[in-house]
């Protein structure tokens, strides 16, 4: 008897616990998906606030997402253009480091390896680790490597791709032998082989 009169006065202090909290249940459907915010225990006004941020950051991955997608599609100019779009937005979120990312992956692939360099070294500028610190060395290495493929020295270039590999590789939590975006960017390179020897002649 004790245990259903105890049950039952968890189950209304749960209620009354959610009623004085207030539950603010949102959905915002975007690309005809259904994304649901649930924000607990903010004051009606803040709620709607803060559910509109999260649609704002929703919209600006969804942009990203897209690009990623036209990327492995080969529809690179598609790509930069979705990239782009999340910068010009202006709005300081964490989709801004996504969407540059991005941005260096399409000019890479589409072989201007001089903006892929400019803008990596403006990402990595930011970084407050010194430079050889293992948390960022695949980063300088893929500076490395985009710098001398942008110079015609392929060999060089193809060196430093297998180093910024390796360097990513010896991070916690990464596929055994690397992640395959450096095994494809190594492979993409070595696919540019007669375009980037043509560079050092020009």
């Amino acid at each position: 008897m004790n245990k259903i009169v105890l049950r039952i006065i968890a189950i209304i202090t749960i209620v009354i616990g959610i009623v004085a909290l207030g539950i603010t249940y949102r959905t915002a459907t975007i690309k005809k998906q259904q994304k649901a915010y649930v924000l607990v225990g903010f004051p009606k006004e803040q709620a709607a606030g803060l559910q509109k941020e999260l649609e704002y950051i929703s919209t600006e991955h969804d942009y990203i997402d897209r690009g990623n997608a036209y990327l492995k599609e080969g529809k690179i100019q598609e790509a930069i253009e979705q990239f782009n779009i999340v910068l010009e937005r202006g709005k300081k979120t964490a989709a801004l480091d996504f969407a540059r990312d991005g941005l260096v992956d399409a000019y890479e692939k589409a072989r201007d390896y001089k903006t892929a360099t400019e803008l990596l070294e403006k990402i990595v500028s930011k970084y407050v680790l010194p430079k050889g610190d293992k948390w960022r060395l695949a980063d300088d290495e893929r500076i490395l490597y985009l710098k001398y493929a942008n110079e015609g020295e392929y060999n060089l270039a193809v060196e430093h791709a297998q180093k910024a590999l390796e360097a990513d590789a010896q991070l916690p939590n990464r596929p055994q032998g690397a992640n395959p975006p450096y095994y494809q960017r190594l492979n993409d390179l070595k696919a540019a082989k007669d375009y980037i020897l043509r560079l050092k002649t020009q």
